[in-house]
């Protein structure tokens, strides 16, 4: 045995100029973090020979900044409080002080009831829509319904449900695009089953089946259901019953309004 005293152990030493270097860096990374983005996704076309892309930038706000989502589960005022701690942690980072600061977020997450942090509650957010010349566009409700509609028709499944696909689109952007759509679908074998009140979807589709309902206005009485299509021209009862309507009577009355309403329109256009 010897008197000498234990010397301080360069390991252990280096060990903790390790761990405060890369705890340093770490909050680097997040104090300092520029604003990025992700390459442009194209949406799809609208109107007007217009092309819509989306890109989403990535942002750590000092300040709240308007249109910007966090991607975890942090409001801006917690997430603002966490940032303030973890700069006092970096400014004491090679101070005694250091472990008082660290004690200091703890105690407030805690406070807060944050049980972790992740990467994500450190992300701000923001989508951006953007057309094929780069100006910021906010789609309007007949092009959101146009995107959804065209891309919807897009996957590549064997059976497609489209409920009243007309709704905030015209007629003209209806028989152009979505018809030729509904077509080249049945063409390549898929099934679309749709319920319209167009004439360009009911009645230029050439659909297979057509289902008529007739609702009685005596509740008493049961409603009648019509099955029929173009070729055969006819829509039969089901109900059996002897109340069969000729197929083209019927689009005329539900999609064009009845003969009186399609004959004024082709009045009016001179037709």
């Amino acid at each position: 045995m010897t008197s000498k005293k234990a010397m301080p152990s360069e390991l252990g030493f280096v060990h903790m100029f390790k761990l405060r270097e890369r705890l340093h860096k770490s909050i680097e990374k997040i104090l300092n973090f520029q604003k990025t983005s992700t390459n442009k996704q194209i949406l799809g076309d609208v109107l007007n020979n217009k092309t819509l892309y989306l890109k989403r930038e990535f942002y750590y706000p000092v300040e709240k900044v308007e249109g910007y989502k966090n991607m975890g589960s942090l409001n801006f005022k917690k997430y603002q409080s966490i940032r303030k701690l973890l700069l006092e942690i970096n400014e004491n980072i090679w101070k005694n002080s250091l472990q008082t600061k660290i004690n200091k977020l703890i105690k407030y997450l805690n406070d807060e009831e944050i049980n972790s942090l992740q990467k994500d509650d450190f992300i701000w957010y923001k989508d951006i829509i953007q057309d094929q010349n780069g100006n910021e566009h906010n789609p309007s409700p007949g092009e959101q319904a146009i995107l959804k509609l065209t891309n919807y028709l897009e996957l590549e499944q064997d059976c497609y449900f489209l409920d009243e696909p007309e709704n905030g689109l015209d007629n003209h952007f209806i028989n152009e695009i979505i018809v030729q759509k509904i077509n080249k679908l049945a063409r390549d074998g898929k099934a679309v089953i749709i319920v319209t009140h167009n004439a360009n979807i009911g009645v230029r589709t050439l659909p297979y089946l057509t289902i008529y309902r007739e609702l009685n206005k005596n509740q008493n009485t049961e409603n009648k259901t019509y099955l029929g299509n173009s070729f055969k021209e006819t829509m039969h009862n089901i109900q059996n019953e002897e109340t069969d309507f000729i197929w083209a009577d019927i689009c005329e009355k539900i999609l064009e309004g009845g003969e009186e309403a399609f004959n004024d329109r082709s009045n009016y256009y001179g037709k």
